[in-house]
């Protein structure tokens, strides 16, 4: 739920971002970058009493320096602050390069940002350090996909549900993968499971529509 909580945050879909962020805190309100995670969406929409909330709630937990700016990182994407959120991110792989979730993030605002080679750059060292982790190869996905190849980004996707078939964002990208192919039975199937994960996502519900359309 965290993974696919900070995806959505990252790409501005702050509100579905919000809901999943308080799936997660159900299951374990003892996780500092939750609850930082959380602050960080609250500030987003203007709640900003809840948020403070939120982020007194992460320091009384505790973050370590990188986690902190991670979650700097994360409040300037959801802002459009490009530029700002891949400077946290240097920072963070300065302190500690050896983490995948950094690598994962720098790919993510690398490429919102258009330098796409670096990005694949960055996903490719995701993996390499994150290979067990569905997030990593998610992120690879996403970067191969908006690079233009498609084919590697879907057997990306694909690898990232066989590690975890719970990973909503990935089902999705993997659904809009697949229709833009013309494999609209497989894509119908993808958002299927997405709807079976998250009943109430409306962007799923909606392409499920119109790739049925498209199977007649």
């Amino acid at each position: 739920l965290y993974d696919d909580a900070l995806e959505h945050i990252q790409k501005g879909l702050v509100q579905k971002g919000i809901e999943l962020v308080e799936e997660s805190l159900m299951e374990d309100a003892d996780d500092a970058m939750t609850w930082r995670l959380y602050g960080v969406a609250l500030t987003a929409i203007g709640r900003s009493q809840d948020a403070a909330k939120a982020m007194a709630k992460a320091e009384e937990l505790g973050l370590d320096d990188v986690d902190t700016l991670l979650m700097k990182a994360t409040e300037a994407q959801a802002s459009g602050k490009l530029d700002v959120a891949i400077s946290r991110l240097e920072e963070a792989l300065d302190v500690d390069g050896g983490r995948f979730e950094i690598w994962a993030g720098y790919a993510m605002a690398l490429v919102q940002a258009g330098y796409k080679s670096d990005a694949l750059e960055a996903s490719e060292r995701a993996v390499s350090l994150g290979e067990r982790h569905a997030q990593a190869w998610y992120v690879h996905g996403r970067v191969l996909r908006l690079s233009g190849h498609t084919g590697q980004g879907l057997h990306a996707y694909k690898r990232a549900l066989e590690l975890d078939a719970t990973l909503a964002v990935a089902w999705h990208e993997r659904g809009m993968t697949e229709a833009q192919i013309g494999q609209f039975a497989a894509a119908a199937q993808s958002f299927e499971q997405v709807l079976e994960l998250h009943p109430g996502d409306a962007a799923a519900a909606q392409a499920l529509e119109l790739v049925r359309k498209q199977l007649g």
